[in-house]
């Protein structure tokens, strides 16, 4: 059995490693790199959200590989031998953290300490359904407001928005907005 971790003592291995890992209840992971269709089409938002939320000075946007310390229910959490709960760091593909929530002095070392207002996680053939189920509950347990969950092999396209049912749709193309739809950023997370 493995040691189950804190957030600061995975960040003191995860700034130090080469590999890309989550830390999951404790648990670290590792997290197969992207490969080229992946990355294009979870660039493809950031690339359209980036500027928007920036012109609007709407908050602060991020690319994949940041780590966000989940803030995760006690009925969520594993707790280690000395009774500590053991904590969640996820990494979307795409994040967006509202203007308010953005700390004065910016975010410094270490992982953002709460749970982005919208993610967007590209589905990757290597993970189980049980660990993409496992990761979108996290985010929506910890108070994500929007998610979207982008399988590029199906081409679906789910839509995760607190207090509503999950709504999906096929697109013809890898999701490329022409413009950031309104509910992106909707005035209530602006």
């Amino acid at each position: 059995m493995h040691a189950l971790l804190t957030a600061d003592e995975f960040f003191a291995i995860a700034d130090t490693d080469d590999a890309r890992l989550e830390l999951v209840r404790g648990e670290v992971r590792s997290v197969n790199p992207a490969g080229g269709a992946h990355g294009a089409v979870g660039a493809n938002p950031f690339e359209r959200l980036a500027p928007y939320v920036r012109a609007r000075r709407l908050g602060r946007c991020f690319g994949d590989g940041t780590g966000f310390l989940l803030p995760l229910a006690p009925g969520l959490q594993r707790h280690s031998r000395d009774g500590c709960a053991r904590e969640t760091v996820r990494s979307p593909d795409v994040a967006f953290v509202r203007a308010h929530r953005v700390p004065p002095r910016g975010f410094g070392r270490g992982w953002v300490r709460f749970a982005p207002d919208f993610a967007v996680e590209v589905l990757s053939p290597s993970e189980t359904t049980s660990n993409t189920e496992e990761k979108l509950a996290d985010y929506r347990a910890a108070g994500t407001a929007l998610l979207w969950a982008i399988d590029p092999a199906t081409r679906l396209v789910t839509v995760y928005a607190a207090g509503a049912p999950p709504a999906s749709a096929f697109v013809a193309q890898p999701p490329v907005p022409r413009e950031v739809p309104r509910h992106v950023v909707p005035h209530r997370l602006a």
